[in-house]
């Protein structure tokens, strides 16, 4: 069952991060504006990356999925191959794994959703600056997806912001910790 209403990846991502900042988004119907790091990002070519960790032709690029059903939509940055597809999700700068889990659940997201409108996703792979994560999308990838979405829709349509412990980690970088209402 899938609660009503449109949410976008990036949301999802965010709430990945931290589930305040999606409440924040639609609750103020506030941003964060283009950073560098976005910026550098539309910067690099998918395909480019896609040839040099040897992901099979043919490629899409910047492709907009829409799955009415889910209520959910984003921009895959590439599509590698034709029946067993692949995905790539591509970040301009370097960051370990513990601390990229929330592009991880967006790369989830978006094989889901290529998953659904395209075919089989067999792997996915998130780019990090030069440094390549590949995951295999079985169940449970796509079960943790389709929670997020649903997850992620709840907070949008609360008129409470979710409950989260501040991690002094993130908040001190956060765009919206001025605006968070656990911000000390």
């Amino acid at each position: 069952m899938f609660i009503d209403a449109e949410v976008s990846v990036t949301q999802i991502k965010n709430y990945s991060f931290c589930p305040v900042i999606p409440w924040i988004e639609a609750t103020y119907n506030v941003h964060e504006p283009e950073s560098n790091a976005m910026k550098e990002g539309k910067k690099r070519v998918p395909s480019e990356i896609a040839q040099k960790i040897g992901l099979e032709r043919p490629y899409i690029e910047e492709v907009m999925i829409v799955d009415k059903e889910l209520g959910v939509k984003g921009k895959v940055d590439l599509i590698s191959g034709k029946k067993r597809l692949k995905v790539l999700e591509v970040k301009s700068f370097k960051r370990s794994a513990e601390t990229s889990t929330h592009f991880r659940d967006q790369l989830f997201v978006y094989s889901l959703l290529v998953q659904r409108q395209m075919g089989r996703v067999v792997v996915s792979y998130l780019y990090l600056g030069g440094d390549i994560i590949s995951y295999d999308i079985g169940k449970y990838e796509i079960e943790r997806a389709l929670k997020l979405i649903n997850d992620t829709k709840r907070v949008v349509l609360s008129e409470e912001p979710p409950k989260v412990r501040p991690d002094p980690r993130k908040c001190s970088y956060c765009w919206y910790r001025h605006m968070c209402p656990y911000h000390w």
